[in-house]
């Protein structure tokens, strides 16, 4: 289920908290960034960040999948980007979790984990979390 609404700098979708809906939540964010006139390097920055916080609540907050929601607003204002992401799993603030050191090598003895919440915070300049009315609110806004 999508419902997309669009304004001159605020873009908004809701999506089914399934994996399968992930193809949704990509055509959307494309689609947003280009009306926007986000640049390539804005653009694949807000898909890595979306992706890793849409998979992380599936695959943790809902053991892979549920009928519950999950709500993206896009806010650009000049070359500010502003992604707010609201889901209805379980309390959990991922950017008060450990950041896992890079790997030193290429080899397979690094663990599986924790790189999303690195990636987040590198790529983003501002973030904020907050348990409300029953939902998970992460605010992020784009690093230049």
């Amino acid at each position: 289920m999508v419902s997309v609404m669009a304004g001159p700098a605020i873009h908004e979708a809701c999506f089914a908290a399934r994996l399968e809906s992930l193809g949704e939540l990509r055509r959307f964010l494309e689609q947003a960034a280009g009306s926007a006139g986000l640049n390539r390097t804005q653009a694949l920055k807000l898909q890595l960040i979306a992706e890793e916080l849409f998979v992380n609540t599936v695959r943790h907050g809902h053991g892979g999948g549920d009928a519950a929601l999950v709500w993206v607003v896009l806010e650009v204002a000049g070359p500010s980007v502003r992604l707010d992401y609201i889901d209805q799993a379980p309390p959990f603030n991922s950017l008060t979790c450990a950041v896992a050191p890079l790997p030193a090598g290429t080899g397979e003895s690094h663990r599986v984990g924790g790189l999303g919440v690195r990636l987040v915070r590198e790529l983003t300049c501002s973030a904020e979390y907050a348990f409300l009315f029953g939902r998970n609110h992460t605010r992020l806004v784009l690093a230049g």
